[in-house]
């Protein structure tokens, strides 16, 4: 099987964006000090992973479109068939076409099951906090689809230092349970707006955490929403 033609259709100069980094990465191209960089990001990135993803599987479907024309090719000037050819290209060019697009459809599909999952949850049925946070706002920045301003609003209200709480006493026991249950609220809250800005990756992981947690008064709702993902 040739193999010239595969690596030039894929092969693309470096511009040093991110779709470059990853081209180069599912190729093979980077330096190791870089590979091991790039996959360290990985690790710590789902959505770049998910893009390397998607991109590996065009490039493969390109790189097989290219093998299986080139296979084609061979077969028919060996027989003397050049009429056949270009129902051949054309054949295969398809076939490539239809990969990349079960890709693209895969992952719109994940989009939309995210968005629709997000959409079903009515954030005006949350309970009132009981340790002080302003959930309110939260809520309203996400139903009006300002997720910069909620995300910002959630890690204000992360970055505060725990309070101090005497669990010797009920009294401290009973406040620390309502910070908990303030601060498991975040988490929902947090998955919802992921949920909408169909975000499947990083909104199944945080709903995976929330429903594992068997004290948090929305494990039950957190499963459920995994579910439709």
């Amino acid at each position: 099987m040739k193999t010239g033609t595969q690596k030039n259709a894929v092969d693309m100069p470096s511009d040093g964006t991110a779709l470059d980094r990853i081209d180069r990465y599912v190729l093979g191209h980077m330096k190791p000090e870089e590979c091991a960089s790039f996959e360290a990001e990985l690790s710590s990135d789902p959505e770049l992973a998910e893009q390397v993803a998607v991109r590996r599987m065009a490039i493969s479907a390109i790189m097989d479109r290219e093998a299986l024309k080139d296979d084609f090719m061979e077969i028919e000037s060996g027989i003397g068939r050049r009429r056949r050819n270009t129902v051949l290209v054309t054949f295969v060019t398809a076939a490539a076409a239809a990969c990349i697009a079960a890709g693209v459809f895969f992952r719109n599909s994940s989009v939309n099951a995210c968005r629709a999952a997000g959409a079903s949850v009515l954030l005006a049925e949350l309970p009132p906090t009981r340790g002080g946070v302003d959930f309110q706002s939260i809520a309203e920045a996400i139903d009006e689809e300002r997720y910069d301003e909620a995300g910002r609003l959630i890690g204000l209200c992360r970055s505060e230092p725990v309070p101090e709480y005497d669990l010797s006493t009920e009294e401290g026991r009973y406040k620390y349970e309502l910070y908990r249950s303030d601060m498991q609220t975040l988490d929902y809250l947090e998955a919802v707006s992921l949920l909408r800005q169909g975000k499947p990756v990083k909104a199944r992981r945080l709903l995976k955490s929330i429903s594992a947690d068997g004290t948090s008064f929305w494990s039950a709702s957190a499963a459920e929403l995994l579910d439709r993902l």
